[in-house]
């Protein structure tokens, strides 16, 4: 007889159920997160309306990208991207109907997350406190703006809020100018994958002594610590500037230098960097140069020396700084790559990094690139590859395989506008 062979394809949290009640982005970011660790994620919905991120243009569908959606069939590319490997239910929760088909999946479920305001989350009954007497083991987790006890607590809570609040705005952009947004939504993307982790430690706790708790994390709280982490006030102190664009006040050589045909990233900081970078630019003298003879020289001094390096790269392509620089010395550098040249990168779309992002109807293809898994399992399985559901469209199939409720009991909560 042969030998079995096993699969151990199992996903890391199959047969967790996460509730979902968050819109945007920052909580369904989260949701993502565990979904691709194969937790089964309900995402609850407004009918009529669903999550804000289902009125996100651009939208896509059977005849391609559009800026505003032209058919039933065409769907927010973010909507698409957010909320793959969920099922979408629609509850009105403010309802005394809705408020008890919330409770009793709470009862069969092990994780809450929510991105609600306190007064929303009051009025739905939907409240830490509430949802603990129903399910002691629940690990409920809150994204919240700002703390609540801060200066900003009633602030609407944006992106380029977050980033201004937290200071990261301040930190960002080049000596002397206004300050900057960072390119892409942090304020939004942090907070969730730090709750993710917090939600799998609570899990832990679960695990060990029996009880759930809430985990709460703040979406401008999480940039500032980010923010604390550079020891900016250790700088000032010494007279360094905060804001140094792609320079960095300690560090030289460092930054960014135009090609012919683009720029390139070298930061040649230690000593035996900087001599390499001397031998391949063909000016081993500068290691004697008493201005750039050491770190801290080099730093002092790093004007001077950034003319140096453009002078030599610019009569050259990003391929040949590469080349001499990176292959043949080892000193670390790397072009500076289109959001297109990243996209196309098969290495990324190779270990999921990047994937295909699908349509709700499997005979439109959408031709556009959505975020993947962070994570490579050597015996799991982890991956976004359900799309994102219609709004409701798992409404009936969930109250019929999670709460037993019969086609007559879901009719009548469709009839009564709860669902």
């Amino acid at each position: 007889m042969g030998a079995v062979t096993r699969d151990f394809r199992t996903r890391p949290l199959e047969g967790l159920r996460v509730l979902d009640m968050t819109s945007a982005l920052a909580g369904p970011f989260c949701t993502l997160l565990l979904g691709s660790l194969g937790a089964e994620v309900i995402k609850i919905e407004r009918p009529g309306g669903g999550d804000l991120a289902r009125s996100n243009p651009p939208y896509v569908g059977p005849n391609g990208i559009h800026l505003h959606a032209e058919s039933p069939d065409d769907h927010s590319v973010s909507l698409l991207n957010r909320s793959r490997n969920k099922r979408s239910l629609t509850l009105d929760a403010s309802t005394p109907q809705g408020r008890d088909v919330l409770h009793d999946l709470v009862r069969r479920s092990d994780v809450f997350v929510q991105s609600l305001s306190s007064g929303t989350v009051q009025k739905l009954g939907a409240d830490y406190e509430t949802l603990h007497k129903i399910n002691p083991r629940l690990v409920y987790c809150s994204i919240d703006g700002v703390s609540p006890d801060s200066t900003f607590a009633s602030t609407k809570i944006m992106d380029i809020i977050i980033q201004a609040l937290s200071g990261v705005m301040d930190v960002t952009g080049e000596p002397g100018t206004p300050p900057m947004r960072v390119g892409v939504p942090i304020g939004d993307l942090v907070a969730p994958m730090f709750a993710v982790s917090g939600i799998l430690a609570a899990l832990r706790v679960v695990d060990r002594e029996g009880v759930g708790q809430n985990v709460t994390v703040g979406l401008v709280e999480s940039l500032a610590l980010l923010v604390a982490l550079e020891h900016f006030d250790a700088s000032a102190a010494v007279g360094l500037p905060k804001r140094s664009g792609n320079s960095h006040s300690r560090l030289a050589p460092f930054g960014v230098y135009e090609c012919k045909d683009g720029h390139m990233a070298i930061a040649a900081l230690l000593d035996p960097w900087f001599r390499a970078l001397t031998k391949a630019m063909d000016h081993p003298e500068l290691v004697r140069d008493e201005r750039f003879s050491s770190r801290g020289r080099r730093v002092k001094f790093s004007s001077e020396l950034d003319q140096i390096i453009q002078g030599w790269t610019l009569l050259r392509s990003k391929a040949e700084v590469w080349e001499v620089l990176s292959e043949q010395h080892g000193v670390p550098c790397a072009p500076v790559r289109t959001v297109e040249e990243v996209l196309d990168d098969a290495s990324l779309h190779a270990r999921n990094i990047l994937v295909d992002l699908p349509h709700p109807d499997p005979e439109v293809s959408t031709a556009l690139v959505g975020s993947g898994v962070p994570w490579q399992f050597s015996r799991s399985e982890v991956s976004l590859k359900q799309p994102a559901p219609r709004l409701g469209q798992d409404t009936a199939a969930l109250l019929h395989d999670v709460l037993g409720l019969g086609e007559d009991e879901v009719a009548a909560l469709r009839t009564a506008g709860v669902i």
